[in-house]
């Protein structure tokens, strides 16, 4: 550490600037600036680095020559500042004009006090005769003193460092710049002036600390997201890196970036401040920037709240399932906080499911509400309590074997129960109607009934036909099923044990439309006459009817709607028995009771992601892969067994067929889904586009087939010998199963399509199909390869045929009729395509007997006979 004390005055440096060129004056060596300087006279302490001290000469311009010279400089602290390392560390000093240089020869340090190097003497002679000086004189800051020092030392605020010239040869004060007499008028040697001393203050900077540039007033958001806010600060003096600090408030920030983040929750909900500010080495932290935070919350809304009255029996528990959404998912739980009306309400607070049951009838109200803890929605349910019929029949809403729903393309079973019962029956007819463009019924039978393998019933049977037993016949969709417990006196007879349980079950085949999976298909009791949905009590002096039928809601279990009957609205009806039913002139004979209540069902349809994911063949958990295509492509040779491989699916076929629809026409396994399918897996399309039917014609020329579009892949079965290849671009897989090739053409290259002859079955085809690149099915129109005429039929015929022809190009055609005499009785023309069509004949003018047609078209013509037989 040096330390050298001086007591000397301070006084505030002054500048003596001089420029090259300009009218010098007086030979001097002045200091130009100090570089490091805070301002004028005060060095801030806290900057770390060199003090350059910049010094310019100045030489008259009547000084001809310069042969040499000796200055020195040196450095010290009147009042004790210390600093590192001690001693000025490097120097430059050089000074030329256009006639020569003046060189440094030499650059001395030493100390002045013995304690350590702090003056530097310049020593220097000129080359080649001297330095001559340009008119108007020399004037350059030539000389640079360095001294490199740490001064972050707290204890020298205040104190100060001087700069002053010195003797190079102590003890003598002065400098001399050396030459002969005859080169310096006027004659001696040349003594320079210096204005120093020139002294500086240590002090600390006022560094301004970074502030907080674009602090919001408020962030206003739902408690279900993560608030983040990516803050900037601004620092006048530029000093890098500053951080960033999280004063107070929630949440964390990123020191670095200046990222706020936080995450709050539902207990989090309220209002906040969090304090914000920046921090730089010197200045340290800044001004504190405060933003509100405001934590939102979202009430839960209930989704299905009843907008109309709700029916229930009285005495019998009444389901409603409401659901509530909440935007922040958050927990809702569930309550009753109010209503009105006799009966016992009770809702479950985790799934939102009422339950009322009236105590009596009349009309009631039951407010529910769902909270998520901090917010809620409420819903007023509205029930409408009648009295409860003392039986009840349902049909039960059948979710099939994997509790998710029937399979398409599967058989599934559904029960129709005596679910309530006063006391035993003796019999029922029921008339039940369904859709049957999803369900196709099988049968019905009583396997699983009670009444018939436990309490001996003797006689069941149901109809479809035109001779069943629904007033003319049983219309498509409507099955009537009847069931009497004794048909006659024998030694056997019902034990009368049964008075609720399965009567039936009903047996439908569920439709492979896909369009129909997800669908609620509604099985319904229906009305034609009296004589339909009637029991009978055990000794059949009562017929017992409908009190009032329920339909299924679609929502949950046991939820259904009371349809209140008109009782005039007339036959057909799905409200029950109707007035006349119920009218009875004749004291002498009972009537009808009114007793029974009739609970519509039906089935539900799986929802294919259900089983599987689309495009997922395999069943491996990974959609759109070559091994789907590879199973895809099996299936076509070897047909549902080749998902029998399939390892841990519960219904592997039904699952791989609902896998197969990816091209989502609603058709499932068909050529179409092999082509998208291996477009999405070799990436040239994405999942899930609707396809519509592309129409493509194609040519069978004894067994060699032909289209006359771009086709992608196709499939064809055949009769004969091995199918053969004709399409070059294309890969073919065939093989003979039970007696039949069955033959798949496709391609796994990007692009790839076939046109024209593209396979020689050799033999008998028996079907083809064929699918576009864009996975579109396409609707095939066999072209004829050459002209024909068919037969007409029917024949005889009276009074209208049909004359059938085919056309291999498009052209005029022309039908002619003679009669046997070879006169035109008829002629029918036109403009036809290329392809098979049919005209319709009508010869009711005509009388019976022989007649010819004559087909023409372009240069063929073909006559052929027919009967007209009246």
């Amino acid at each position: 550490m040096k330390r050298i004390s001086f007591f000397l005055a301070l006084f505030v440096t002054v500048f003596a600037c001089g420029l090259v060129n300009a009218q010098v004056t007086e030979n001097a060596i002045v200091l130009e600036n100090l570089d490091g300087e805070y301002s004028p006279g005060v060095i801030g302490r806290n900057i770390t680095g060199h003090l350059t001290f910049n010094m310019r000469v100045n030489i008259r311009e009547d000084v001809v020559k310069l042969a040499g010279y000796t200055s020195g400089f040196h450095v010290y602290s009147p009042d004790g500042a210390t600093w590192e390392p001690g001693i000025v560390g490097s120097t430059i000093a050089t000074f030329a004009s256009s006639s020569g240089n003046f060189n440094v020869t030499s650059v001395n340090s030493f100390s002045a006090d013995g304690i350590g190097a702090d003056t530097l003497g310049f020593n220097g002679v000129a080359f080649g005769g001297g330095l001559n000086i340009p008119a108007g004189g020399y004037s350059e800051v030539a000389w640079f003193i360095d001294l490199d020092l740490d001064m972050a030392n707290s204890a020298n605020d205040g104190l100060t460092i001087c700069l002053d010239s010195t003797a190079t040869y102590p003890p003598t004060l002065t400098w001399k710049w050396a030459g002969s007499a005859a080169n310096y008028p006027p004659a001696g040697d040349i003594f320079p002036t210096h204005s120093g001393p020139h002294c500086w203050m240590f002090d600390s900077i006022p560094n301004i600390p970074p502030t907080i540039t674009n602090a919001p007033v408020d962030i206003d958001e739902l408690h279900c997201a993560e608030f983040e806010h990516d803050f900037d600060a601004t620092d006048p003096e530029g000093d890098l890196p500053y951080t960033f600090i999280l004063v107070s408030g929630p949440g964390a920030i990123d020191d670095e970036s200046g990222v706020w983040s936080w995450n709050p929750g539902l207990a989090d909900v309220g209002n906040y401040v969090i304090e914000v500010a920046a921090s730089d080495p010197i200045a340290g932290q800044g001004p504190s920037a405060f933003v509100n935070v405001m934590v939102g919350n979202q009430a839960p809304v209930i989704t299905n709240c009843p907008a109309v009255e709700v029916n229930a029996q009285v005495g019998v528990d009444r389901f409603v399932d409401l659901n509530a959404t909440d935007g922040c998912s958050d927990v809702i739980t569930w309550s009753i906080i109010g209503g009105t009306g006799a009966g016992d309400a009770s809702v479950d607070p985790n799934t939102g499911e009422v339950t009322y049951n009236a105590t009596a009838a009349g009309t009631f109200t039951v407010e529910v509400e769902a909270t998520d803890g901090d917010m809620a929605d409420a819903c007023i349910i509205t029930f409408i309590a009648v009295e409860g019929a003392p039986y009840a029949v349902v049909i039960e809403k059948d979710e099939g074997q994997t509790g998710l729903g029937a399979l398409q393309g599967q058989f599934t079973t559904v029960d129709v129960t005596l679910d309530a019962a006063e006391g035993p029956i003796g019999g029922f007819s029921f008339l039940i109607v369904y859709d049957a463009s999803a369900l196709s019924f099988s049968r019905a039978i009583v396997d699983n009934s009670p009444f018939y393998q436990d309490c001996d019933w003797e006689y069941f049977t149901y109809r479809t036909g035109a001779n069943g037993n629904c007033s003319g016949g049983c219309p498509s969709g409507m099955v009537s099923v009847t069931g009497i417990a004794e048909t006659n006196d024998g030694p056997n007879h019902p034990t009368w044990d049964c008075t609720t349980g399965i009567l039936f079950q009903l047996e439908f085949l569920v439709s492979s439309d896909r369009n129909l999976e997800c669908q609620y298909v509604p099985i319904r009791f229906f009305w034609v006459d009296c004589t339909d949905n009637t029991m009978s009590n055990i000794g059949g002096d009562t017929l017992l009817v409908s009190q009032a039928v329920f339909d299924y809601q679609g929502v949950g279990d046991d939820i259904y709607s009371l349809n209140i009957a008109d009782p005039n609205y007339g036959f057909p009806t799905y409200l029950g028995v109707q007035a006349e039913c119920l009218e009875n002139p004749d004291p002498n004979k009972p009537t009808p009771r009114q007793a029974i209540g009739f609970y519509n069902g039906g089935v539900d349809i799986i929802c294919a992601d259900d089983i599987d994911d689309r495009g997922d063949i395999n069943l491996d958990g990974v959609a759109y892969t070559i091994a789907d295509v590879v199973m895809f492509t099996n299936y076509f040779i070897y047909g549902n067994s080749a998902f029998t491989v399939i390892q841990g699916a519960a219904f592997p076929i039904e699952a791989a067929t609902a896998a197969s629809d990816v091209n989502v026409d609603g058709l499932t396994l068909t050529v179409a889904d092999l082509v998208y399918l291996i477009r999405v897996v070799i990436g040239d399309a994405f999942p899930y586009p609707k396809t519509v039917p592309v129409d493509v014609a194609y040519t069978n020329a004894s067994g060699v087939l032909s289209v006359n579009a771009p086709v992608a892949a196709a499939f064809v079965i055949s009769e004969g010998a091995e199918p053969v290849l004709l399409a070059d671009n294309m890969e073919i897989k065939t093989a003979n199963v039970d007696g039949v090739w069955r033959t798949i053409i496709f391609s796994t290259e990007q692009g790839a399509t076939f046109e024209g002859a593209f396979l020689n079955t050799n033999g008998r085809v028996n079907y083809i199909e064929m699918a576009t690149y864009d996975g579109a099915p396409v609707r095939n129109l066999e072209m004829p390869t050459d002209y024909s005429v068919a037969q007409n039929y029917p024949n005889p015929f009276n009074p209208t045929t049909t004359i059938e022809f085919a056309l291999p190009t498009s052209g005029d055609v022309s039908v002619k009729i003679f009669n046997v005499t070879g006169q035109l009785v008829q002629e029918i023309s036109g403009t036809y395509q290329a392809g098979s069509h049919s005209i319709e004949v009508d010869m009711t003018n005509q009388s019976s007997g022989v007649y010819f047609y004559k087909v023409s078209a372009n240069d063929f013509s073909k006559t052929m006979k027919m009967v007209l037989l009246k």
